[in-house]
């Protein structure tokens, strides 16, 4: 099997790196505390916003990123991809590492979730960073990559998924079950996560050249 081009790898090594830097400095802001009005200030905002129509479909996007339903989206996914002949193991790695990588995260973290405001739903674990922004970035990544062979298909699920990934961290923020350093961090994470597999994927699985 040949190995990629060096330009190939120098740009896909770019993926990982960046999002990897920007959340160290992002952690090292929040341990120090240098983010702290932002994050107090925005979700100040979120409380002043609140009314009935934003509460339940900020419940509804929660929901939606939720483990339950994550569990039998993943699960139809898979069977999908075994119908079709496609390889799974990218993303059963992608999604299940991510949630893997989410509570070792928040173990060696350990910072409490906001208590500024009233919170609509209870969260009892560690905060930074945000499990559903994690796995609805992932989730939608993961099978953009799976679908790459119909381009068609992979653009319309990024074109749909990515708006909600969006939205389930907004909807965190809204709860005030996170500050918006615990999402900004989520989106962070998984993407030098899912940067780093790929990276390692197409050093390792990349078609051959000589054999076309």
């Amino acid at each position: 099997m040949r190995t990629l081009s060096q330009a190939s790898l120098k740009a896909l090594r770019t993926w990982p790196a960046l999002p990897s830097l920007l959340f160290a400095a992002l952690l090292l802001g929040v341990q120090q505390g240098w983010l702290s009005s932002l994050d107090s200030g925005l979700l100040a905002w979120f409380h002043l916003i609140r009314n009935p129509f934003l509460d339940a479909l900020a419940l509804d996007l929660t929901r939606s990123a939720s483990w339950p339903f994550m569990s039998l989206l993943v699960l139809a996914i898979l069977v999908w991809a075994w119908l079709s002949g496609r390889d799974a193991r990218p993303f059963l790695t992608a999604v299940a590492g991510t949630e893997a990588l989410n509570l070792l995260t928040k173990w060696l973290v350990a910072r409490p979730r906001p208590d500024l405001f009233p919170r609509l739903v209870h969260e009892s674990d560690f905060g930074f960073p945000s499990g559903h922004t994690m796995a609805s970035l992932a989730l939608v990544l993961a099978l953009a990559h799976l679908a790459q062979d119909r381009p068609r298909t992979r653009r319309w699920i990024l074109v749909l998924g990515l708006p909600w990934a969006l939205l389930v961290g907004i909807s965190r923020l809204y709860l005030q079950v996170h500050y918006p350093t615990d999402v900004l961090g989520g989106w962070l994470l998984t993407l030098a996560w899912l940067g780093a597999l790929n990276l390692y994927w197409c050093q390792h699985h990349a078609p051959s050249r000589s054999g076309r």
